[in-house]
């Protein structure tokens, strides 16, 4: 494969979709999967960092169609999308991602091919969490447990950055009920929740509150940060089911 190292990312939606690629010239990937969406999983969802292979065929056809897309886009300049709309973006020897072109069928293709790829990569994990809700004993919580050969560098809550805090919401015939921020700035104070990153070794648990009415059958969803620089700082979002 000429160009060098390749990119593949498909975000956007409602409920969002967030997985991407960083593929090396022999097809070795590291793969972000960072919302429960983003890739069908059995429950719990591991969401984060995955080390994968893609085959041959799926490398190269990754490769012409990054080559395409490059070409499209400096003949044609950025192209806009409707607030909302799930984009693919492709890009090759370290230039900008740009659309990615070609025919529909034979993207959706190229999507399923790389999506196999990323599942069998989930058994390998570089940095990842489960989040899981359960009854604690303060009550009903969601445990993140960290996977991997690193630690998992999650963001609760962030003093110094406003809007930087944990959400996790329960479903109720109502809407959402949220744990409101106030909760969570007690906890902090209190110590039960970090004042910035925390690395979660691998096998490691940090648990985060659930709103009070959460019931045994509830489900709802939350939102936390993986942190770190780049592409590294990042959304992690997904949803939750309390046993009964």
């Amino acid at each position: 494969m000429a160009g060098g190292p390749l990119t593949f990312a498909v975000s956007g939606g409602n409920p969002r979709v967030d997985l991407g690629l960083r593929v090396d010239e022999d097809g070795a990937f590291v793969a972000d999967v960072l919302t429960d969406w983003s890739l069908a999983q059995a429950p719990p969802a591991h969401l984060g960092a995955f080390r994968g292979r893609l085959a041959t065929a799926t490398l190269d056809e990754l490769g012409s169609v990054a080559r395409a897309s490059l070409e499209a886009a400096a003949s044609s300049g950025p192209a806009g999308y409707p607030p909302g709309a799930v984009v693919r973006l492709v890009s090759a020897g370290g230039a900008a991602p740009v659309p990615a072109v070609g025919d529909e069928a034979d993207l959706s293709t190229l999507d399923r091919a790389i999506a196999e790829a990323v599942a069998r990569a989930l058994a390998d994990p570089v940095a990842a969490i489960a989040a899981e809700a359960r009854n604690g004993d303060a009550g009903p919580e969601l445990a993140f447990t960290a996977s991997g050969t690193e630690p998992f560098r999650l963001l609760l809550f962030a003093s110094d950055i406003p809007g930087y805090w944990a959400r996790t919401w329960v479903d109720t015939p109502d809407g959402q009920e949220h744990l409101e921020l106030e909760a969570v700035e007690r906890l902090v104070a209190a110590g039960t929740i970090p004042d910035g990153p925390v690395d979660v070794a691998p096998g490691s648990t940090v648990a985060l509150p659930l709103p009070a009415v959460s019931t045994a059958g509830s489900t709802g969803g939350f939102i936390v940060w993986r942190r770190g620089e780049g592409h590294e700082r990042r959304i992690v979002t997904g949803s939750w089911s309390l046993p009964r």
